[in-house]
């Protein structure tokens, strides 16, 4: 059996993908080659979101995403959606963050599609071009999409009032998309305000990936954004600058015959001291408590509440996530057993999180959650277009500027190096002060 492991291991290591080099070839640019992936993407990452706005997170850096991608320069006659027919188009807008993305399969054509998009969005870093019936077009596609993934959603409503109340009148209280009223309101000079603030080569980041060349990428790269400039620094960003977070719980119970069973959620918002290490080592811990919170490994939340205690169906939905430096955010959704009550399995949850914070995890818990990530890692490794996925997360977050080739790296070698007192005190500070909003969703209207 030694033996066959020992020839598995070696043809695994053979038929292993060789991993190129990735590597920033201009300021801002990053390619990641990959001789073996079958498709070429392209990323433009704009380092600024809703939170950037002014007033703050109405969604007119959501408009402008539509308009940039839309609109009819005279460097593209057609919509950027429709660039390439074989090809894949998206754009996204965070609280910190806009991205831009574009996939077609590789080829010997690859390069002069890459020099096509550098092109597109080297235009759309000076200015764009759209009028008044394509701004009232894309309005009433935002309003679409608006009512397609909030107004169509029957927990959206109480997700967007948790929102609220973990962080009031701070940005990370408002959604990317918007609202109704805001949506109503936007307008053309709205979004070129906003695109003359940002859309410029400070605050831009490029992410190519595939089986591409690195120099005909940098020779690229730099030709069609020399006219897009150097530019002055991006704009200050006081939002930055973490909420208060008061302890204080919420509790609601919201029916709708839309919901197809009961479900009971615990979401927490906490402050993060220093005491946990700098922001590489948090998002270290993060990965930790998620990937053991969303487990089945002893102590875990089904361990626990579904396998011992019988509370609880299945537990879901469970996130850690540190929307900003200084803040983390976790949630649990569990479906109580036929038998139990919301509030009896809401009680349940937070004991079960009061006394994960107590126990912590052991050792050999820790090495096991350790191997699930180097497992990971070196599989996403392997291939360009993951660790262009990852190097595009990294660009996208909010705070000081990182090398995101280096931060990705850095991460990896923080989770190997977490002891079990480090998990501790993450867990800890998450049990501890905060605002803490208990929701309750009903499949009908009680009668």
């Amino acid at each position: 059996m030694s033996r066959f492991l020992a020839l598995f291991a070696a043809l695994a290591v053979t038929c292993a993908p060789v991993r190129a080099q990735d590597v920033e070839v201009a300021p801002g640019v990053y390619v990641v080659p990959g001789a073996r992936e079958r498709s070429v993407s392209f990323r433009m990452i704009v380092k600024a979101g809703c939170a950037d706005e002014e007033p703050t997170c109405l969604g007119t850096a959501h408009f402008l995403e539509h308009l940039v991608l839309t609109g009819r320069n005279a460097q593209h006659a057609d919509q950027a959606l429709r660039f390439f027919a074989d090809g894949a188009s998206n754009g996204w807008t965070l609280h910190a963050a806009t991205g831009f993305s574009h996939s077609f399969p590789a080829g010997a054509d690859a390069h002069e599609r890459l020099d096509r998009l550098f092109a597109f969005y080297a235009a759309r870093l000076g200015d764009f071009s759209a009028t008044p019936a394509e701004a009232e077009r894309e309005r009433a596609v935002v309003r679409q999409e608006h009512d397609w993934r909030v107004a169509a959603n029957p927990y959206a409503p109480v997700w967007r009032q948790a929102a609220r109340f973990f962080f009031g009148d701070h940005p990370l209280g408002r959604w990317p998309i918007g609202d109704p009223e805001a949506i109503a309101g936007y307008s053309l000079e709205g979004a070129r305000d906003f695109h003359a603030r940002w859309y410029r080569r400070p605050s831009v980041a490029f992410v190519v990936a595939g089986p591409v060349e690195v120099e005909r990428i940098r020779m690229i790269a730099e030709r069609r954004l020399e006219a897009a400039g150097g530019g002055e620094g991006r704009p200050a960003r006081g939002w930055l600058a973490p909420p208060p977070l008061p302890e204080e719980t919420w509790t609601v119970s919201h029916a709708d015959a839309r919901i197809p069973e009961r479900a009971t959620t615990w979401w927490k918002a906490v402050r993060l001291d220093g005491t946990l290490g700098d922001p590489v080592r948090q998002a270290a811990l993060r990965w930790v408590a998620a990937e053991f919170l969303t487990s089945r490994l002893a102590g875990s939340p089904h361990a626990e509440l579904v396998d011992g205690q019988g509370l609880a169906r299945l537990v879901r939905d469970v996130a850690v996530e540190i929307p900003m430096q200084g803040v983390a955010l976790v949630s649990l959704t569990a479906a109580p057993a036929a038998d139990v009550a919301p509030d009896h399995l809401a009680h349940a949850i937070v004991a079960y999180v009061e006394d994960l914070a107590t126990r912590g995890v052991d050792a050999s818990t820790l090495a096991r959650l350790k191997q699930r990530h180097a497992l990971a890692h070196e599989r996403d490794s392997a291939w360009a277009q993951s660790r262009a996925a990852r190097i595009a997360d990294r660009l996208a977050l909010p705070g000081p500027d990182v090398d995101p080739i280096a931060r990705v790296a850095a991460e990896a070698e923080a989770v190997a190096s977490l002891t079990v007192d480090d998990v501790g005190r993450f867990l800890a500070a998450v049990a501890g002060p905060g605002r803490t909003a208990m929701l309750h969703f009903l499949p009908a209207v009680s009668q």
